[in-house]
């Protein structure tokens, strides 16, 4: 009986903590993407400048490092969605035509971030684990090919957050489930990822930024609760 008693207490105690998956996710996010891949090449940029930087072993191993913490950073994203979620969809009721549409852009979002970072890491990682695609000649049009889908793979997951932002936002502005100061907040995000998604670097601050604060909420009602 002590055992099975035992068992809701460790996991409301697990339960507090969860709000920080999306802490974890804004952070792992925001340094993967933004600070460890922003001086990579792009698909604007020269032969002899793609050459250059992929020759530098501690370039293209740079890229690798900032895509694989960006990879994490999803499974931590899908975990706080999920999270996010369930707490939206209790507050809204049935047929919690919102929350559905936050879960799905939220799910949405993870996909292309996943999908992304696996084009945008291609070539670091032909150069980091194959030595034959290392001895070969780097085909400077391969790196713009990549980088350009790998691009667009963002701007697709910006804006499906976009989507789990302003559904969030809108439930929690009839529900009155966050701050009145984050709801608003929230929807004037979801506003400007819309054209920020085209200009990566501050889409994916005000992503990371809405994540950070909405899990910082969430969690400190969880310890208020517990």
């Amino acid at each position: 009986m002590a055992t099975v008693a035992a068992r809701p207490l460790v996991l409301r105690r697990w339960e507090r903590w969860e709000p920080l998956t999306g802490a974890l996710f804004a952070l792992l996010f925001f340094v993967g993407q933004d600070l460890l891949v922003l001086d990579a090449p792009g698909e604007s940029a020269s032969a002899k400048k793609i050459s250059s930087f992929y020759a530098d072993k501690g370039n293209y191993h740079q890229v690798v490092v900032g895509k694989l913490l960006v990879i994490l950073s999803v499974v931590f994203l899908v975990w706080f969605v999920a999270l996010l979620t369930t707490r939206l969809r209790a507050a809204e009721g049935e047929p919690g035509k919102f929350a559905r549409s936050a879960l799905a852009g939220g799910i949405a979002c993870a996909v292309f971030l996943g999908a992304e970072t696996v084009f945008g890491t291609a070539i670091g990682s032909g150069l980091s684990f194959t030595k034959e695609f290392r001895n070969g000649a780097l085909d400077p049009q391969l790196v713009r090919l990549l980088d350009g889908i790998g691009y667009s793979l963002l701007i697709l997951a910006l804006l499906t957050a976009a989507v789990l932002i302003a559904a969030s936002s809108i439930v929690a502005r009839r529900t009155s489930i966050f701050p009145v100061w984050l709801r608003w907040s929230g929807l004037v995000v979801a506003v400007l990822l819309i054209p920020a998604a085209t200009v990566a670097p501050v889409g994916v601050v005000l992503l990371a930024l809405w994540s950070l604060v909405v899990s910082a909420v969430l969690f400190f009602e969880a310890q208020a609760v517990g």
